[in-house]
């Protein structure tokens, strides 16, 4: 968590903002590189004619922004680790008491990264992000401080629009498709239609003709329905009529009443594969189908879902999956952001492809 300026009166905050200033312009400039030591305390002491206390003061804010290390018998040198070359701030989707959980994943996504790239993630959320909030102050303090390398929405920040927060240098993407609202984002688009392709593929493959499918939408739209019956059609699948619903992945218990009527005991006509369009629905299905079939649910029906790598849960159930890497996904984004602080031109969004469970290494 990056500190906050204390305000004091007098001339003290001006002699201490003189003195941050001048520092994070010689190590953002290169001229102190990494590792190198500082001047001692009263070299700021006399440059800025600053009492001692103040210059404490200021290489304390420093330490907590981990922009300088202090150590015992050698001094205070500058960080190895510089936020504004390692340090990303992401924006995600949800409050911090109630995550969505394409954020849960997410969060344990980047944690991967940050490990094997060696850099610093601070996380903030977006929904109840006003001025007032903690994590609106900490992302505003960490951008007008120079403590990040670029900034990461999960989403496109629509809630942000024309704040600092948005408004600013730093190379910043997003996930979602291209909007004129924020032509200074650049954008990774989820080809989710593609999703849909390679299950209707791999049932096709794995000889299932009849299939049912639970689509997640927050407002039901039958055209969304009617487009995968028509996608199933070209791959010589049936998706009879009723089989293909939509659902609020916010209420998953509305799945019971489908499953109980595709599997009911008077349905001549069960599907031989099931997809299952948000891994939110996926216990459900499990439970009712070992309701319904006992032992003999895993040879009832093949299931095949959606869902977001690395995958928060495992299932005792035999589950074909397809969807995102989005550790994959936070590399790539990292690396688009590194480019762009070289060449700072517009730079197109990225379509980003699905992938199976076989492409995962656990």
């Amino acid at each position: 968590m990056v500190s906050q300026t204390i305000k004091t009166k007098g001339r003290d905050p001006v002699k201490r903002g003189e003195i941050l200033a001048y520092i994070r312009e010689r190590i953002h400039s290169g001229i102190w590189k990494p590792g190198e030591k500082l001047p001692p305390r009263t070299w700021f002491e006399q440059k800025f004619d600053a009492a001692p206390l103040t210059v404490q003061r200021t290489f304390r804010i420093l330490i907590d922004d981990k922009v300088l290390v202090s150590e015992k018998r050698i001094g205070t040198r500058v960080s190895l680790r510089q936020p504004h070359l390692a340090r990303y701030g992401v924006l995600l989707y949800g409050t911090r008491k109630l995550e969505s959980m394409f954020s849960q994943v997410l969060v344990k996504a980047i944690e991967k990264v940050s490990e094997e790239e060696e850099i610093d993630i601070d996380c903030f959320f977006v929904l109840g992000l006003t001025k007032d909030a903690e994590d609106y102050r900490r992302l505003l303090y960490g951008i007008e401080n120079g403590l990040f390398a670029g900034l990461f929405f999960a989403t496109l920040p629509n809630s942000l629009f024309n704040t600092p927060i948005v408004c600013n240098d730093l190379p910043k993407i997003a996930i979602g498709h291209p909007s004129g609202s924020f032509p200074e984002i650049q954008t990774i688009n989820l080809d989710t239609e593609s999703v849909v392709t390679e299950v209707l593929r791999y049932f096709s493959n794995i000889g299932c003709r009849r299939i049912a499918a639970i689509l997640s939408d927050e407002n039901s739209r039958l055209e969304k329905c009617k487009s995968f019956r028509r996608e199933a059609e070209k791959f010589g699948l049936e998706p009879p009529e009723g089989y293909v619903l939509e659902l609020s992945a916010v209420s998953p218990f509305q799945v019971r009443p489908l499953m109980h009527l595709l599997f009911s005991p008077d349905n001549c006509r069960p599907p031989e594969g099931l997809y299952v369009g948000d891994d939110n629905f996926l216990p459900h299905v499990i439970a009712i189908l070992r309701e319904r079939f006992g032992s003999e649910a895993v040879k009832k029906v093949k299931l095949v879902s959606q869902v977001n790598f690395p995958r928060l849960a495992e299932y005792d159930f035999p589950v074909k999956f397809f969807g995102f890497d989005l550790a994959d996904l936070f590399v790539r984004s990292i690396d688009a952001m590194r480019e762009f602080r070289k060449n700072p031109q517009n730079h197109p969004a990225l379509l980003y492809q699905p992938i199976d469970d076989s492409h995962i290494i656990k």
